[in-house]
């Protein structure tokens, strides 16, 4: 079985309703559709960060509908940790001087 490894650019296009990804999403099993830790931290870090600097009180009330619905989206997939294999992988990329955020 392969498993299809979403990044955060990935799943916020999938949030967004991106209908290339969609259509590609339609062809995978949703078993075989995951994220990472560091993708569910980097999205919920943006939510909170929309709640921390609210320009309106609309825009607070919006802020928490988004992060109650990004924690719904979260929970659907299998999330990935970030263990010891994946920390020597990460370390390797960065050794390789690829541009790795982190």
């Amino acid at each position: 079985m392969s498993l299809y490894i979403l990044d955060t650019d990935h799943l916020s296009l999938q949030q967004r309703g991106y209908q290339p990804l969609w259509k590609r999403f339609n062809q995978i099993p949703s078993d075989q559709i995951t994220i990472t830790v560091i993708t569910a931290e980097e999205q919920l870090r943006g939510r909170l960060a929309q709640i921390r600097s609210p320009r309106s009180d609309a825009e607070l009330l919006q802020s928490y509908r988004r992060l109650r619905e990004t924690i719904s989206r979260l929970s659907r997939f299998q999330i990935l940790d970030f263990d010891e294999q994946a920390k020597q992988f990460f370390n390797s990329l960065r050794q390789q001087k690829l541009r790795v955020i982190g």
